[in-house]
This record gives C-alpha cells, structure tokens and sequence, in this order.
C-alpha cells in the first residue's frame, strides 16, 4: 500500500517526542506477575471482574523483552487506588493501589524507562469516579456534605449523572473548583514523579473549559509532557448525552466520532485516532479495499492537519485485531505493515506480538464480553509475531530519523 504522501503530510518542524513514539499499552493487571508471586508460573485465571495480580513490578522485569522489541514508550493503564481490576474505578485520585504496586515500583520503572531513551505515560481518569469513593459516599449520605457539589445529583441522594449509564460510576462536576482543582492537582501529583505524560480517558465528559484550564496549568509547569485524548462517540445512545459536556455532542452524535476528533483541534495537541481504527477494522473484515483504505485515510489525515492523532489497531475495550482478521495471519501482518507505513504515532496493545485471539466476540457474551482482550499475556508460549514487531519497529525507527533530517 502506498501511502508515502499520507506519511510525509503528517510530519511537520515543531515535533515533539508524541510524533515519533512506538507505544506498547500494557493493561497492568493482565500483563505480568512479578517471578516472586508463586503464582507466576503457574495459570492465572481471566474471568472478569477479578485481580489476576499483574503489577508494575511484572513490568519492570519484563522491561528488557520490551526494550529488545523496540518501543520507545510504555503506556499503563490506571494504576490509582480503585475498586475494580481495570483501574477506572477510582477510589483516590493521590494513592496507587497497592494491587498495582507502590510509588517506588512506579520512580523505579520511570527512572528505568528514562535511562533507557524511553517515556513512560498513564490512563488518567478525570470524569469519574467509583461508587465507593468517599466523597461520593459523604455526599449521598450528608445533606450538608462539603463534597454534593462536586457531583451532578438530579434528584439527590439516589439520582445523579455518571458515566453514559454506568451507575458506578458517577461523574465529577468538574465546574466546581474545588472539584477541578482537586482532579488537577492530582494529575500534577503524578507527574512530578516523573511521568511524561497521560492517556486521558474519555474526553468528551468534561467541558472543553475544563480541558483549556488543564492543558494550560499542566503544560505551563510541565512543558514537554503530552497528553492524548480519546474521544469517541460510537455505541453513545441519544440519551446518553446528557453526560457529555463537549461543546459539539449534538452535531457530533450525529456524524460521529470524525466529527468529534475534529472538535478538539486547538484544545488537544493528540489524539488517539479512532477513525483510523474503524477504517483498518472495516478493512481487517473486508468490507473495504485496500485502495478505499488508502484514499480515506489520506482525505482522514488531510482533515487532520496539524494534530497528531495515535493510531491502534486494538485495546482493552475491543475484539482483538487477530480475531477481526479471523484468524487470517498474512492478513493480520499487512494491516501492522500499513499502521507502521503511516507518519504518525501508533500504540501496540499488549500480546498482539502473540497473535492473542478468541474464539467468540464481545457481542456474543451476555456479560463481561471484553473479557476476551483482557485476557493474561501467555508468557509461556512464544511470541510468534516478536520479530516481525520488532522489523517493523525498526524499520520505522530509521524511517523516522531519516524524515526528521530532512524536515
């Protein structure tokens, strides 16, 4: 597939470490036990909703098959203290789970990464919380709680706005200052510890003020960290809406997620870029050509210009790639070739080096359907798809320098 002009529109002068960055995203709990938990050698159960004990130390003994694979950035799923073993269920925005590790597992791994020309990035959770949060828990039970403002009651103490329909999840009123200096605060916590950045969970919840006072706070202290966004609107039902505070939802829900990427040009520098996953998807289960791919990512990048948007193939909260391709290896490789072909930024989810699979989809399930991307990585097979990873890695790594001189 020839997308030369697609790579070559998509650089520009004033680059950042975000533009050249090979992510590999690692879903803390399901990616590796540390050697000295004895169940590290033996099989760990993936039924949802259950720790299967992956760590930040897991990590960090598994850093040298990274660092042989090439990546130049690990990206973590949340590790903050919560009730739920994905970690988007806060219960303190300050404290790691101690399930995850401590902060010392986490200066160790940056300092690590840092010493090895690598950036380390985390999921940071702003819209909301746990239903078990104790400023939730004050606030539905105190009728003079300091903390009732801080979430969107309709009809208080039993109905209120969360994430989409979630219940569990109730949403921050980010409006509040105090709520809104809280959540930054906490996200200025993490990063004096090192960090170089956050993946930032669904962005359309909070209002597009809240994000201008974050970039402008955090970037005004931290200058070269980088935050990408995700926004999406597939799935959202009409009614669902009422949740969202992004200046555009309406006309965006109409015409979708496109539409909605689009929206955040001048509010955040990257995205994840969800409208190149739908369209190597459809490609991935031929229902497009390999020509129609090509034509649409370039009038995709062209609508784009000067974002830099991170492309995926999958995620934790999708049918594996190996899977969309049925199984189909050859066609699997051609879709990675075409990811690694574009200019922009791109995140490998973990065990896709494996060719991790499943043999039904997320709609098949009546429950906990995306327990099948969240499946424990099988460190006792080989990874059969490392060294093509790895060419791809390095070939775009010499690709990227080559550009960069010629920018």
């Amino acid at each position: 597939m020839e997308l030369g002009s697609v790579c070559v529109g998509q650089y520009n002068t004033c680059m950042s470490w975000i533009d050249r960055a090979i992510i590999y995203h690692i879903f803390i709990d399901r990616f590796a036990l540390s050697q000295s938990d004895p169940r590290a050698l033996s099989d760990v159960p993936d039924e949802d909703p259950v720790f299967c004990g992956g760590n930040i130390r897991g990590v960090i003994e598994r850093f040298s098959y990274l660092q042989e694979l090439g990546v130049n950035t690990i990206w973590l799923s949340p590790f903050y203290k919560g009730d739920a073993f994905h970690g988007y269920q806060l219960t303190d925005f300050y404290t790691m789970d101690e399930r995850f590790g401590t902060e010392a597992d986490l200066r160790e791994l940056i300092d690590l990464a840092h010493r090895n020309d690598m950036r380390v990035v985390v999921d940071f959770v702003p819209n909301h919380v746990s239903h078990t949060h104790p400023f939730f828990l004050d606030a539905k039970e105190n009728p003079s709680s300091t903390y009732r403002d801080w979430f969107l009651f309709t009809r208080w103490p039993t109905e209120y706005r969360c994430f989409l329909d979630v219940g569990v999840l109730p949403k921050l009123n980010l409006e509040n200052s105090e709520a809104r200096a809280h959540v930054i605060g906490a996200a200025r916590k993490w990063l004096t510890l090192g960090l170089d950045g956050f993946r930032v969970d669904h962005i359309p919840g909070p209002s597009d003020d809240f994000w201008i006072e974050f970039h402008r706070t955090l970037k005004g202290e931290y200058p070269d960290a980088e935050f990408f966004g995700e926004a999406w609107m597939y799935n959202v039902r009409f009614k669902d809406l009422k949740t969202l505070l992004v200046g555009n939802k309406y006309f965006a829900w109409l015409f979708g997620t496109r539409v909605l990427m689009r929206h955040y040009k001048g509010i955040f520098r990257s995205l994840l870029d969800f409208e190149f996953n739908r369209l190597i998807r459809e490609f991935g289960a031929a229902q497009i050509t390999e020509s129609q791919l090509r034509d649409s990512l370039q009038r995709h990048y062209k609508q784009n210009t000067g974002m830099t948007l991170v492309s995926f193939l999958d995620n934790h909260d999708m049918d594996r790639f190996m899977y969309v391709v049925g199984n189909d290896k050859a066609l699997f490789k051609r879709c990675v070739e075409i990811q690694f072909a574009l200019a922009a930024p791109l995140a490998i989810y973990q065990g896709s080096e494996f060719g991790m699979t499943h043999a039904k989809g997320f709609a098949e399930y009546a429950g906990w359907g995306d327990r099948v991307a969240r499946y424990m990585v099988p460190w006792n097979q080989k990874p059969e798809f490392f060294d093509f990873y790895k060419e791809q890695i390095r070939k775009r790594k010499e690709r990227d320098k080559h550009l960069e001189h010629h920018a």
